[in-house]
Order: C-alpha cells, then sequence, then structure tokens
C-alpha cells in the first residue's frame, strides 16, 4: 500500500514539472503583440465612430456616388416652384372660394388637397440634416393637416353615398400622406407617433388597393383621363418601405421590406407592362400624377441599393433614378406647351380629345 502511494505522488510530482517546464518553454506574448488585436478592432470600426471619436460631424452612407451640391440645388429648384405654384393658389382662394369650396366638396377633386402635406413632410425630411428646427415645425404642420384630412375624408365615407364607378386611384393620395409622417416623425425620434401614422396608413392602402381591383375586374372601364394616376398604386409601398426604415434602428433590414419592396417592383413591372394605354389619355395635367410615384420607387431602390450593394441594385437604382428624371422633365415640358396654346387652366370638357400627333380621324378608346 506504501509502495502504490509514493509512486501515485511520484506520477504527480513529474506531471507537474511536466506541465511548468511546457509553460516556461512558451514565448511570452510582447506588448506590441497585445496592442494588435486592439488596433484591429479600431480598423474595424465603422467610419462613422471615427469621426464621432474626433468631434467630427458623421456622414451619411450614400447609395450612389452622387456630389450633395447637385441635391441641395435641385431642392432649392423644387421649393421655389413649390412657392410659386403656393402663391398663385392662394391668389385663386381670395378671387375665387366658392371654387376651393366647390373642390374640397368634389368627391374626386378632394383627393387631390393631401398633397400640400405630402410637399411640407418631404420639405421637412430634406431639412432635416442641417436644419432640425426648421424642419421639426414644418413636420407639426404637415402631420396636423394630413390628420385633419384624413378624418374629414373618413367622414365622407361614412356621412355620403359613393358610386364605385366613380372610384379612381387618386384615392390613394390620402392614403399615401400618412406614411410620409412616418419618415420625419422616425428621424426627429417620435417613433411611436411615427407607427401610429404608418399603422394606419398600411391598413388603408390594403382596403384601397382590393378595392381599386375589384372597381377594375368587375365594373366599367376607368376613364381615360385617369390612366396616367393608376402610376399612384407604385407609391405606398414604395414609400411604406422608407419609413419602415425610419422607425427601426439604423442598417436594418428585414423580410417585410422585402415584401414592401418587391411589392413595389411589382407595381412597377405591371405599369410598365400597360405603358400604351397612358397615352390613351388626352394632353393635360393628369400625367403630374405619374411623376412622384416614379420618385418613390427611385428612393426605394436606392434603399435597397444602400443595404444590399451588390452591381444588380446599383443597375436598378440608376435606371429607376433616371427614369423619374427623365418623366420629371417630360411633363415640365408639356405643362409649358399646355400653358403657351392655352390649355392649361380649362374645364375637363373642353380638354383636348387626342394628342398632337394623333390623326384626327383615328377614334380615341374610351
Amino acid at each position: 500500500m506504501e509502495s502504490t502511494s509514493s509512486d501515485y505522488e511520484y506520477k504527480i510530482e513529474y506531471e507537474l514539472q511536466d506541465f511548468s517546464k511546457k509553460n516556461q518553454e512558451k514565448p511570452k506574448e510582447k506588448p506590441q503583440d497585445l496592442e494588435k488585436p486592439q488596433q484591429q478592432q479600431q480598423e474595424k470600426q465603422p467610419e462613422q465612430g471615427k469621426q464621432l471619436e474626433q468631434g467630427k460631424k458623421p456622414t451619411e452612407p450614400k447609395a450612389l456616388d452622387v456630389s450633395p451640391t447637385i441635391w441641395k440645388v435641385i431642392f432649392w429648384i423644387v421649393f421655389g416652384q413649390a412657392i410659386l405654384i403656393a402663391l398663385i393658389y392662394l391668389a385663386k382662394m381670395i378671387r375665387y372660394p366658392e371654387a376651393v369650396i366647390m373642390e374640397f366638396k368634389n368627391k374626386i377633386l378632394v383627393n387631390f388637397f393631401p398633397a400640400v402635406n405630402i410637399i411640407l413632410l418631404l420639405f421637412s425630411v430634406a431639412l432635416i440634416p442641417e436644419h432640425k428646427t426648421t424642419a421639426e415645425a414644418v413636420m407639426w404642420i404637415g402631420a396636423s393637416l394630413q390628420l385633419l384630412m384624413s378624418l374629414y375624408s373618413i367622414r365622407l365615407w361614412f356621412t355620403r353615398d359613393f358610386d364605385l364607378n366613380l372610384f379612381n386611384p387618386t384615392a390613394f393620395i390620402p392614403i399615401v400622406a400618412p406614411l410620409f409622417i412616418s419618415a420625419p416623425l422616425g428621424q426627429l425620434g417620435y417613433k411611436n407617433l411615427g407607427w401610429f401614422f404608418m399603422s394606419y396608413g398600411l391598413f388603408f392602402w390594403t382596403i384601397m388597393i382590393t378595392i381599386l381591383f375589384a372597381r377594375i375586374i368587375f365594373y366599367k372601364p376607368i376613364d381615360r383621363k385617369f390612366y396616367p394616376a393608376f402610376w399612384i398604386i407604385i407609391a405606398p409601398p414604395a414609400i411604406g418601405l422608407v419609413c419602415y426604415l425610419s422607425l427601426n434602428p439604423p442598417n436594418h433590414w428585414d423580410h417585410f421590406c422585402d415584401f414592401l419592396f418587391y411589392t413595389a417592383v411589382f407595381h412597377f413591372i405591371i405599369l410598365l407592362s400597360l405603358t400604351d394605354y397612358i397615352f390613351r389619355c388626352p394632353p393635360c395635367l393628369n400625367y403630374i400624377a405619374l411623376t412622384f410615384p416614379l420618385d418613390a420607387i427611385a428612393i426605394a431602390a436606392l434603399e435597397y441599393h444602400l443595404h444590399m450593394k451588390n452591381t444588380h441594385t446599383k443597375t436598378f437604382a440608376w435606371i429607376t433614378l433616371i427614369l423619374a428624371s427623365v418623366i420629371v422633365v417630360l411633363v415640365l415640358i408639356l405643362i409649358f406647351i399646355l400653358i403657351i396654346t392655352g390649355r392649361f387652366f380649362v374645364p375637363e370638357n373642353k380638354m383636348l380629345q387626342r394628342w398632337w400627333w394623333q390623326s384626327k380621324d383615328k377614334k380615341v378608346e374610351k
């Protein structure tokens, strides 16, 4: 027994000595080697974190390599146009108030009034990076007006009889406006309120898109003067994606983002296949309806590329951005032609029935 215990103690002592020798043979890490992981971690820090440590203002990630000066020039041009249009309509309100009241009570024309709120909300988003206080003030004005307009529209649905044959894509404009509010609210820190507006905007979008397709399939064809307005159906999912991202942490992307983006892309493809129907609408101001849905899909494509960053997403973003820019220029040219020919402010029954290049003998489909 004594020999067994002594042998066991000898083995333990031998193993301990062997273990200590192995540890002594290992080279000690130099202070420089210990500093390397820290340096690598610092190199892996995002660029915004480095700028914050240096006391500099962090730069936002860019989807496309375009100079910020171009965006600023475009912003001030659009701002000047909005002021001019606002002054013209204000003059109309002062001189012809009964006409404005008639438009406000019209079941179709009332859908265009929320466009004022959309313009204010877009300006608030553009002003946030450099004029946060002004952007917040503009945002509260637009949000308040939009809430009142939403309640007014819902009241009309409850208190008036609506003929489904009069339903057209312009009814989506009051639905898109609440989604616009979520973007500045999310960027300014009012995320709970942003979710409120986005929730009821998406809720009514699902209702409106169902009614629109039922109207297209089971009822009389929509009047050709509303054909350009079909592009408005792109806006809710595209703008919903942008607003959803603003209400979530940075660099957030999930399957709901995929759903919104690909829904917008699917609507975009459908409408591209129906391009020949657009020109069945006579030359009039209704072609303005092409502009902001294409801008919306372009912004959604830029956001998608910002998160995915590959050649295909960049190509699609450039295509949508160029297409939206070309359409805006063409619509501006059309407006100038209508002004020159005296067809800018005319009743619907006096609008041109065909394009200038179309033959007079050719029958135009209704």
